[in-house]
């Protein structure tokens, strides 16, 4: 049996962890992303997995532009689940 949420409250739950008005760039953004995949123990699979599949290499943090936007739609599901996960465990 699974747990249903209001979407509401998940995306206001995403709004908290995403209102740093600080970021500016797409690559100061994908560093901040990257911050938060390590927190939350996701580095080698967002790296692994979702960066290998999208650009053909491990190297998120390599990326620029277009891509980083690319690469960050494709992994935020796998960030939002974890701090999601996380936080019903607290």
């Amino acid at each position: 049996m699974g747990n249903s949420f209001e979407r509401k409250k998940i995306e206001a739950f995403a709004a908290e962890v995403y209102k740093d008005l600080t970021v500016r760039s797409p690559e100061e953004e994908l560093e901040n992303f990257l911050d938060k995949c390590s927190d939350y123990n996701l580095t080698i699979f967002v790296s692994c997995f979702v960066c290998h599949d999208l650009f053909g290499h491990s190297h998120p943090e390599r990326l620029m532009g277009d891509d980083v936007e690319l690469f960050m739609k494709h992994a935020d599901p796998f960030l939002q689940t974890a701090m999601l996960q996380r936080s019903l465990l607290s």
